[in-house]
């Protein structure tokens, strides 16, 4: 789901899109909570790679 006026929105994710990678950690093998976990800790920009649909 991507909420709408969301910061995701606003950048152009759209559902089924596949993240990638967030600065530079590969997101792959990561479980949910652990990406989620890592993308509430960082500090400055987060840089998110994602592959369309």
């Amino acid at each position: 789901m991507i909420l709408p006026k969301s910061p995701a929105q606003l950048a152009g994710l759209k559902v089924g899109d596949r993240l990638i990678r967030v600065n530079e950690l590969e997101t792959d093998q990561m479980l949910l909570d652990e990406l989620l976990n890592y993308i509430r800790k960082s500090i400055g920009p987060l840089y998110l790679y994602y592959q369309t649909r």
